[in-house]
């Protein structure tokens, strides 16, 4: 038994809009200058959620419920009805924090991350998806978990503590940074090892057990919540996940079987992956971050793209 979970906000929600800003507003109050995690585009939302949840319900029949973590807010097409029908169930903040609630509210997807093994009724393997992650053809659960084992996707890489190091180092060899991999963090130092799995974007196998056990050590889950956006001593939950599953003899390196498009790689690079992913049958899943902030014809081209895998056979 396997459940999903995917976490989503509206940011053109009013009422979540002024939440936001207020707490920028306290945030910029105490702080000098702004974070990458506090732009607009982190909480923008297009049509994403509703090609994710349609097509996990038609490429991984074998996921039993949906859960959706919100911020007391709903989409409007996932109607009682709707969420009935693809078996979503609305996960609301408040339930996710409790006893914790003096951190809310959260505008940090970290802070969100490191809760998720909390939700009440979650199976004990369950695949966390973002919103912006979508299952283009059918897989099975084997794909994601060998018994208790989830096989990650990613690569191991060696990563050093003094991060603006590697960077120069990587400028003056011309050694691009790897495209699509997130981590690593404080999960380096927090687990004593030099090499690393760097995650791809694409569906998290969790254990509930086995994280819980892991993010609940040492008060590494108090820690990890305190922030509000986004900030650098935060753990990235899932890279801690992994590679404390390799460690520990609980995780295995999944397929290389994932695609990922940001608005950074520009319109003809986009396009190119777009292609790919329609003619690589061994492609099985696709990350598009930053939707937002394409121009409105790629973004009607991604959506295309999308709906075409929703109605193929």
């Amino acid at each position: 038994m396997v459940d999903a979970v995917i976490t989503w906000v509206d940011g053109a929600d009013p009422a979540h809009q002024a939440k936001r800003e207020r707490w920028l507003a306290e945030l910029e109050g105490r702080e000098s200058k702004a974070r990458p995690g506090t732009a607009e585009t982190r909480w923008e939302s297009r049509f994403e959620l509703y090609y994710c949840i349609r097509l996990i319900r038609q490429n991984a029949p074998w996921i039993r419920r949906i859960f959706l973590v919100t911020d007391n807010q709903r989409p409007e097409w996932l109607t009682e009805e709707a969420a009935q029908h693809y078996g979503v169930v609305l996960v609301d903040h408040k339930t996710l924090f409790a006893g914790h609630e003096h951190v809310l509210p959260t505008f940090n997807s970290t802070t969100i991350e490191t809760m998720l093994h909390r939700i009440p009724g979650l199976s004990e393997r369950y695949l966390y998806f973002n919103d912006d992650v979508f299952l283009l053809r059918p897989v099975r659960e084997e794909d994601y978990f060998r018994g208790d084992r989830g096989c990650w996707r990613g690569q191991f890489q060696k990563r050093y503590t003094v991060k603006k190091g590697v960077q120069f180092m990587r400028w003056v060899t011309r050694k691009p940074i790897p495209d699509g991999f997130v981590g690593v963090r404080g999960e380096q130092e927090v687990l004593g090892r030099k090499r690393m799995f760097m995650l791809g974007h694409a569906p998290h196998p969790f254990a509930r057990d086995f994280t819980r056990s892991v993010i609940e050590h040492d008060g590494r889950m108090e820690r990890n919540i305190v922030h509000r956006f986004r900030h650098w001593d935060t753990l990235c939950v899932p890279a801690l996940i992994a590679n404390a599953g390799f460690l520990q003899g609980q995780a295995r390196r999944g397929p290389n079987d994932w695609a990922y498009i940001h608005e950074h790689h520009g319109e003809a690079e986009i396009r190119h992956r777009m292609d790919r992913c329609r003619r690589d049958d061994r492609i099985k899943s696709l990350c598009v971050q930053s939707l937002d902030m394409m121009p409105d014809d790629v973004q009607m081209e991604i959506e295309a793209l999308l709906k075409g895998f929703l109605n193929a056979p």
